[in-house]
């Protein structure tokens, strides 16, 4: 169950940080670490049924994802800095019409 709980939060971490602000990734997996922890040990604690289970949870870290990627956004805007696109997010636009020439 502990280790279930580990890799959930690596992986809600890692979605919390997209590709351009993935330097941060680790924080994000620290945040979901520390977060599961607390509410855990105070489910554990203070709940009269001995087996809930406090861990991480989807619905709010895509929430503060989006967050994140308008906070960047702005404050590269903010900063006269130009805001790289993802290329996954941008689909075949990201794609140069060169590459495309040869199909």
């Amino acid at each position: 169950n502990y280790l279930l709980m580990f890799g959930l939060c690596c992986a809600y971490g890692m979605i919390m940080f997209d590709e351009t602000n993935a330097r941060h990734r680790a924080l994000g997996v620290k945040m979901n670490v520390c977060t599961a922890m607390i509410l855990g040990s105070a489910l554990g604690s203070f709940c009269n049924i001995r087996v809930a289970i406090g861990g991480p949870d989807l619905t709010p870290v895509v929430f503060i994802a989006g967050q994140i990627a308008e906070i960047a956004k702005e404050i590269a805007s903010q900063l006269q800095l130009e805001y790289p696109i993802a290329r996954r997010l941008a689909g075949a636009s990201a794609v140069s019409s060169e590459a495309l020439a040869w199909c």
